[in-house]
């Protein structure tokens, strides 16, 4: 069953409105349209009608997001800074 316009926002929106004020970018997508342009070892392993979310940084993101995050966490010789502010972003986000 294909996600209504009204759930598909009742997703977006508030993600988006977490997300938005820390320099990333939120659009919808359906698993099958991913699944569709990508070789079968990349694919989802979800239905084609499964709401998916692509999170994007933009130019923003790194005085919003990024320099912040590396101030609070006072991390020494991070891995992947980068990856774990926007883990840190996203996660932050969907639990809120």
């Amino acid at each position: 069953m294909a996600a209504s316009p009204a759930s598909v926002e009742s997703v977006i929106r508030p993600l988006g409105s977490c997300l938005i004020k820390l320099g990333f970018e939120v659009y919808p997508l359906k698993v099958g349209w991913y699944n569709s342009v990508l070789p079968p070892s990349l694919h989802l392993p979800y239905p084609d009608d499964t709401l998916a979310v692509v999170v994007l940084s933009t130019p923003a993101m790194f005085e919003q997001a990024f320099l912040p995050f590396l101030e609070q966490r006072g991390i020494q010789k991070p891995c992947d800074p980068v990856d774990q502010c926007v883990r840190d972003c996203v996660s932050t986000a969907v639990s809120q």
